[in-house]
């Protein structure tokens, strides 16, 4: 007997979800992963839209759009 819906299906609703809930925006990436959490894959594996600034850039809370790695960034950046 054969699934009623395949792996692909799956992840493509997964990621559907992801988009509906996190739309396209500008993240902060420390570490190699968005401040937020929106997803914990490479951003070349991030739904279509979303991409990020460098945690160190000194511009990043003004250039992000994403309102939870903001307040992320101003609870842990110190500039030097």
């Amino acid at each position: 007997m054969s699934p009623l819906i395949s792996a692909q299906e799956v992840e493509e609703w997964i990621m559907g979800e992801v988009s509906r809930l996190f739309p396209p925006v500008i993240h902060i990436l420390k570490s190699g992963y968005p401040m937020c959490g929106f997803c914990l894959a490479a951003p070349g594996d991030w739904p279509k839209g979303n991409t990020f600034v460098s945690f160190l850039d000194p511009n990043a809370a003004t250039q992000t759009t994403c309102e939870y790695c903001k307040e992320e960034h101003a609870a842990t950046y110190k500039p030097s």
